[in-house]
């Protein structure tokens, strides 16, 4: 029995050898040794096939002697094969059973075999498919919850600013109710001082009653204010309970949507079990259609002998006619022997190269998605050691540029020391104002009459931090100290509290006016040291900040000023006659001395 050489030609071996890999030298490298691994097996084959191909031919040629041996025998007994007829007939016959057996077991393996690699593919099928729609049905689901967190965090969000302006506004209220009794109490207060010093102070009626009516119009406006600010406090409420109700209606549709995944999810299960179900009722059906068709097809052959036993039969006459007849069935018997056996030995190669291509296969296959996660894994870590790299770079420069900073911050307050500044005051009033020098540098104001008079220095106060120290001696009586605008033009006459100037103007007042009241634009408060004669009265203006800053002695005072965005100049004012105020220094420092002390409070400019 010769076998084609062909059916086992180098390319059925090496069918799933890639054409050209482009992923590298390192992976091709790799493919040529599995390309000469293959080549190797493909020669162990070849081996193996010239091997069973001579022990073919020596089982034939044993059976061709053994064939002229039984014919030399059949010659010298032909008498005995007449009483071994029936015998050999039956053991044919049961020969030729066995051999559709073995034929029709080979072909219901093959059906079985078909079947299974069928039902695997459609497994597979299916498999991909719920794969899929799971994952279509998992990516709306995370939309949904990502669309569904967005809204909750923007109305957390919304929630938190409307309850910060709602605080905010609160202690806008609070503040303004306090100013309104403040101010109500000062103006009672100053009412009882009225009626003690009405007397004494007839002049200044006039002026108290413009104060008392500017005082009664600020209370209105601040009660407007009050009620402005609670309108927006209402207003501020309502869109709270309506950004309330809104995230009350997004936690709902995030309940609304998990219920929804929930019953899909049930739904989804439900339907693959359903689906399970009718696949294996359906492979039920096709196994028992196999088994049909294996019953006709064994019925069929059955069939199919009977009649040639039958036609075999119907032919037979005379001895010359067995004889032939024995030596057809004889070689018909070796003939499906020998092609039983081929297709065996053919089956069971193809099998086994079929087995060893899909196992190269799944190898390659594992292999690339092995490489595909190395390179994502060496990718996603190259992109995490930059963006590493470059946020270390950021925070290096970051760090440098802090450093920088702070080294020209020194070198500039090494550089920039304290500087005195000449003192050139603006005269308002010559009539009521001498000015002398003291030791060349201070400045002395020596006042003539008992009226209002404010004096305002010519150095614009724009950057940095600036100084004066001034010293009164009135008696121990009323002075003070502070700031203007420097496009306001300080007039003759001018009280700094006093309408129009006090639009302008900022103060901090000595006895006699206030005791220690800062005041500023219509506004005052409370709370600093009433200085008096011969004490050192520090004004510290801070231009970074906007700060105006009070000192009696060197100790800082807790009332001051904020808010202050433009261009100003220090003033001093007195009233009495033969008053007098020495403006020690006017300084621009290197840095604010002022820091923070208890009971602090503001007044905005």
């Amino acid at each position: 029995m010769s076998v084609d050489k062909s059916k086992l030609s180098d390319q059925s071996i090496r069918v799933n050898v890639p054409a050209g890999d482009p992923i590298g030298t390192t992976e091709s490298g790799g493919i040529a040794a599995r390309i000469r691994q293959l080549q190797a097996e493909n020669e162990q084959l070849r081996r193996e096939k010239n091997e069973i191909e001579l022990k073919l031919r020596e089982e034939i040629k044993i059976i061709k002697a053994s064939l002229r041996d039984e014919k030399e025998q059949r010659e010298e007994i032909e008498d005995k094969i007449r009483k071994i007829e029936d015998k050999t007939r039956i053991e044919k016959q049961e020969n030729a059973k066995q051999k559709e057996q073995i034929l029709i077991e080979k072909e219901n393996e093959k059906r079985k075999v078909e079947q299974e690699l069928r039902f695997e593919r459609e497994e597979k099928k299916e498999a991909i498919q719920q794969a899929e729609e799971s994952e279509q049905i998992k990516r709306k689901e995370i939309e949904r919850r990502r669309k569904a967190e967005d809204e909750k965090d923007t109305m957390n969000w919304e929630l938190e600013q409307l309850r910060s302006e709602n605080k905010r506004l609160q202690r806008e209220i609070d503040v303004e109710i306090n100013l309104a009794s403040e101010n109500e109490i000062k103006f009672n207060t100053e009412i009882i001082e009225k009626i003690e010093m009405k007397k004494e102070y007839e002049e200044k009626i006039e002026h108290k009653e413009i104060l008392r009516k500017e005082s009664e119009k600020q209370k209105l406006e601040e009660i407007k204010k009050k009620e402005n600010a609670i309108k927006r406090a209402e207003q501020a409420e309502k869109a709270l309970n309506e950004q309330g109700k809104k995230f009350l209606f997004s936690e709902n549709q995030v309940k609304i949507f998990k219920e929804e995944y929930k019953n899909e999810k049930e739904r989804s299960e439900k339907e693959s079990i359903k689906a399970k179900e009718e696949e294996r009722k359906r492979k039920e059906a096709e196994i028992l259609k196999g088994k049909t068709e294996q019953e006709n097809f064994g019925l069929k052959m059955q069939n199919e002998r009977i009649q040639y036993e039958v036609c075999r039969i119907k032919e037979k006459y005379g001895k010359e006619k067995i004889e032939s007849e024995m030596k057809e069935i004889e070689n018909e018997y070796q003939s499906k022997e020998q092609e039983n056996e081929r297709l065996k030995q053919e089956n069971e190669i193809l099998k086994q190269e079929k087995e060893r291509i899909n196992q190269e296969l799944l190898k390659e296959r594992e292999d690339k998605e092995r490489y595909k996660l190395r390179v994502e894994e060496t990718s996603e870590k190259v992109r995490k050691y930059e963006q590493n790299e470059k946020l270390q770079k950021l925070k290096k420069q970051n760090e440098n540029i802090k450093k920088m900073k702070e080294n020209n911050e020194k070198y500039r307050l090494q550089l920039v020391r304290d500087k005195d500044f000449p003192i050139a005051i603006i005269n308002s009033d010559p009539s009521d104002l001498d000015f002398t020098d003291v030791d060349g540098k201070q400045k002395k104001i020596i006042k003539k009459y008992e009226k209002d008079n404010s004096i305002s220095l010519t150095q614009v106060l724009e950057s940095g931090t600036w100084e004066l120290e001034v010293q009164f001696s009135n008696g121990g009586q009323c002075g003070g100290i502070g700031i203007v605008k420097d496009t306001y033009v300080v007039p003759a006459g001018c009280q700094p509290d006093s309408i129009p100037h006090n639009k302008n103007m900022a103060s901090y007042h000595g006895p006699s006016w206030g005791e220690g009241t800062v005041r500023c634009k219509g506004n005052s408060k409370s709370g600093n040291t009433s200085f008096t004669d011969n004490q050192i009265i520090k004004a510290e203006y801070d231009s970074e900040k906007g700060t105006l800053i009070f000192f009696v002695d060197g100790i800082q005072q807790p009332v001051y000023i904020i808010g202050i965005k433009e261009k100003v100049r220090f003033i001093v004012f007195m009233w009495y006659a033969r008053a007098t105020c020495t403006i020690r220094s006017l300084k621009k420092l290197a840095k604010p001395t002022s820091g923070h002390v208890p009971n602090e409070q503001t007044v905005q400019w």
